[in-house]
C-alpha cells in the first residue's frame, strides 16, 4: 500500500494521537537505512500514555495490503476491511512487527479500527510479549 500520492504532512505531537487510530507512516529499515516506504500503521499505545506527553514516540503495529487468501488465514491474523477502516484496499495487521517511531514520521490520518480489532491486536500483543512470572531475576 503506497499511499504517497494521496498523503499530505500534518503537524503532528503524541498528544494528538488517538488509540486504534489508522495513520500513514514513513517506514523505513531501524537503522535509518534505505528506502523509504508510506504505509499504513494502527496506534496501539494507550491514550493515557498519548495524552500525558510523558512520550514523544508512538507505538504502531503496521498494515500490508499482502492478504493471504481464507484458507491460508490463521486464527491469529487480523484483517481490516476497507469499509470498516478508510483504507482503500483489504489490510491485514502485522502485529508481529510492533513499532516504536516518533510522530514526525507520521503523516496523515486516514481512519479508525472498531473495538472488535483493537481488542484482536491487544490480546495478540500479549501473547506475543507474554505474561511475565511474579518474580523476574
Amino acid at each position: 500500500m503506497n499511499g504517497a500520492s494521496a498523503v499530505q504532512t500534518e503537524s503532528l505531537r503524541v498528544e494528538n494521537l488517538r488509540r486504534g487510530d489508522i495513520w500513514f507512516v514513513k517506514m523505513g529499515r531501524m537503522d535509518g537505512s534505505g528506502l523509504r516506504k508510506i504505509m499504513p500503521c494502527v496506534i496501539v499505545q494507550i491514550d493515557e500514555m498519548n495524552q500525558s506527553g510523558a512520550l514523544d514516540t508512538a507505538v504502531i503495529v503496521p498494515l500490508s495490503n499482502r492478504v493471504p487468501a481464507d484458507d491460508e488465514l490463521t486464527e491469529y491474523d487480523v484483517v481490516l476491511d476497507p469499509q470498516d477502516t478508510g483504507l482503500p484496499k483489504p489490510a491485514i495487521a502485522a502485529w508481529t512487527q510492533i513499532r516504536t517511531l516518533s510522530p514526525d514520521l507520521m503523516m496523515k490520518r486516514t481512519g479508525r479500527v472498531n473495538g472488535e480489532i483493537m481488542r484482536q491486536l491487544a490480546d495478540n500483543i500479549a501473547m506475543l510479549v507474554g505474561k511475565l512470572p511474579e518474580r523476574f531475576d
